[in-house]
This record gives C-alpha cells, sequence and structure tokens, in this order.
C-alpha cells in the first residue's frame, strides 16, 4: 500500500535560500549516484575508480 502526502512549504526568505541550495546539492549528488550505478552496471566499472563527486 503506498500512502503520498503532499504539503505546501512556505519558508521565510532565508529559509528559502537555505532549502534551495540544500535540494540543489542534494539533486547534484543524486546524478552523480546514479551515473556511478550505470557505469558499475553497464560496463563493469569499479565504482572506486570514478572520481567523487
Amino acid at each position: 500500500m503506498k500512502m503520498l502526502t503532499q504539503v505546501k512549504l512556505m519558508p521565510e526568505a532565508d529559509q528559502a535560500a537555505a532549502l534551495s541550495a540544500t535540494l540543489r546539492t542534494v539533486n547534484a549528488l543524486a546524478d552523480w549516484v546514479s551515473e556511478v550505478a550505470f557505469a558499475v552496471w553497464n560496463a563493469g566499472v569499479s565504482p572506486a575508480s570514478l572520481p567523487p563527486p
């Protein structure tokens, strides 16, 4: 069973800037993890040979 909840964030200006920066960082790291996973799955590349984010 899946349960979904939608919320609306209403941050102050300084909180909005911090939230935006955090989400950009998380997204960039998620992209990197995806690249590593694809390389390992597709080409048998060792994750240790890939550069860190």
